[in-house]
């Protein structure tokens, strides 16, 4: 059986945006979290209509910003 997964990644296949249980499975917060953090401008994202979508190539951006700070103090000794 097929399906609509990236298997690579385990992320919906062709979406470019996801909604706030998909982002909280990702990062294992509840939902009421990725709200919270999208009102504080932790988490990009995007009001359409009466819903809040979660750009995937942010999430994968911030994602890289976190993985890029930590090699830097690693190498840095900090």
């Amino acid at each position: 059986m097929q399906t609509d997964r990236n298997e690579e990644t385990d992320e919906p296949s062709g979406r470019v945006f996801l909604n706030a249980c998909e982002v909280g499975q990702q990062l294992g917060l509840r939902r009421s979290r990725i709200y919270e953090m999208a009102a504080e401008g932790l988490l990009p994202s995007v009001r359409l209509g009466r819903r809040i979508w979660f750009p995937a190539r942010g999430l994968d951006a911030l994602a890289d910003a976190a993985i890029e700070d930590l090699r830097n103090r690693l190498l840095s000794g900090k």
